[in-house]
């Protein structure tokens, strides 16, 4: 396993502990958070540890990061946030 692997792992299951954290404790603040940070580690390890990329892959963890943006805002976005998805 390369250091940017290694990284890359480290790194999203470090975002995934923070967001389980925020969401047993129900820190609001901490899973707004986190919870759309986790699609930036998540498209890392897939950019670092794959040779063969998938376009239709990375968009669609780019829109989901959007759709988790918007789901997390006021319920006048709800309907934008569900489209993302």
């Amino acid at each position: 396993m390369s250091y940017k692997s290694l990284l890359a792992t480290v790194v999203f299951i470090l975002v995934s502990a923070l967001d389980i954290f925020a969401v047993v404790t129900c820190n609001k603040k901490l899973e707004i958070i986190f919870k759309p940070l986790l699609m930036i580690p998540l498209l890392g390890m897939y950019l670092v540890l794959t040779k063969k990329r998938n376009q239709w892959f990375i968009i669609s963890l780019f829109f989901s990061f959007l759709g988790d943006v918007f789901l997390l805002g006021d319920k006048k976005f709800l309907i934008f946030g569900l489209s993302f998805f």
